[in-house]
């Protein structure tokens, strides 16, 4: 899967708080849409089996295939059902939406519009997926890896960045705090002079910028009686608790678990038409129970394993 890493001047971030420590980010992106939907359940006919019946609360849960698969009315109600892990950080992965999707709101406008306004008063912090630069690492050294980042976000949709910083500005304005991703001119001038290997050092990279971010704020925390949830929102690489064989340095995940004992929760965020039966999505351990599963109007929510969710959200309808 390709990967976005978001350089933006340092005026363009200034919807977030200066780094105090180490730093952030995350992520996996999909080509784009469509996994063709089954219809919604309707009455059943004679012979037939009829299908389960959507829960009439909509904080009710209805169990629907392997992987711990929970359908939900409301995907405020799934977020609780992750939520009631007690997390110290929830990272949140996403696919990122590619050139084509413009139409369908994208998962980061969703968390900030549907999600992210039910932590205010839990979550003190969101470490976002942008990287910052201020031209202290030299301008043809930042250009570069500007330049090196194009045959990765090219096929993404042009809005991904924007939304990225709009998903910082909501997240100040609602009281929890804001960073971006600041690595150093060391990491810098590593990206430039990795060659063939500049992905990897890009992924690896943004692990380590994360790392540094959100080990920085759980030393903050250790100091408080209420120390609040800590956020991490980007591509869903690099929240994995089992990386795959291979990308073990892109993930922040296992290091964070050992570092809260065990109080770190993976959640990714799915938009269903970005879907596709391609390689990259077929490598998804829900992926076989999604294609078979009933795609209702409801929330689904998976539990690959523990600590590790994957909600992927109704359907858009205009």
């Amino acid at each position: 899967m390709s990967h976005p890493l978001r350089l933006i001047l340092l005026s363009l971030a200034s919807a977030c708080a200066p780094s105090q420590a180490p730093l952030v980010a995350k992520a996996p992106t999909s080509e784009a849409p469509n996994a063709t939907p089954s219809p919604p359940p309707s009455a059943s006919t004679p012979g037939t089996t009829p299908s389960t019946p959507a829960p009439t609360n909509p904080s009710a849960s209805i169990p629907c295939g392997g992987l711990g698969c929970l359908r939900f009315r409301s995907t405020e109600a799934a977020f609780e059902h992750v939520l009631s892990e007690r997390p110290l950080v929830l990272a949140l992965g996403e696919a990122h939406a590619q050139k084509g999707t413009e139409a369908i709101p994208s998962t980061a406008k969703r968390f900030a519009e549907q999600l992210l306004p039910r932590l205010v008063g839990r979550a003190r912090a969101l470490v976002v997926e942008l990287l910052v630069s201020d031209g202290k690492c030299g301008g043809q050294v930042e250009q570069r890896v500007a330049e090196q980042q194009r045959p990765v976000t090219e096929n993404q949709a042009a809005s991904n960045q924007n939304e990225f910083l709009t998903l910082a500005q909501q997240s100040k304005a609602l009281g929890i705090v804001p960073y971006p991703l600041r690595p150093t001119c060391d990491e810098y001038r590593a990206i430039t002079g990795a060659g063939a290997g500049d992905i990897d050092r890009m992924l690896t990279t943004v692990r380590d910028a994360s790392l540094r971010t959100l080990n920085g704020l759980l030393d903050t925390a250790s100091n408080s009686a209420e120390p609040g949830l800590i956020l991490a929102y980007g591509g869903a690489l690099h929240n994995d608790l089992s990386p795959r064989s291979g990308r073990e340095s892109w993930s922040f995940g296992p290091a964070l678990r050992e570092r809260t004992n065990g109080r770190y929760v993976e959640l990714d965020l799915i938009v269903p038409e970005y879907v596709k039966d391609t390689e990259s999505w077929q490598a998804f351990p829900w992926y076989k129970e999604y294609q078979t599963a009933s795609h209702t109007e409801e929330t689904l929510l998976y539990s690959p394993s523990p600590s590790s969710f994957v909600l992927i959200f109704p359907r858009f309808s205009p």
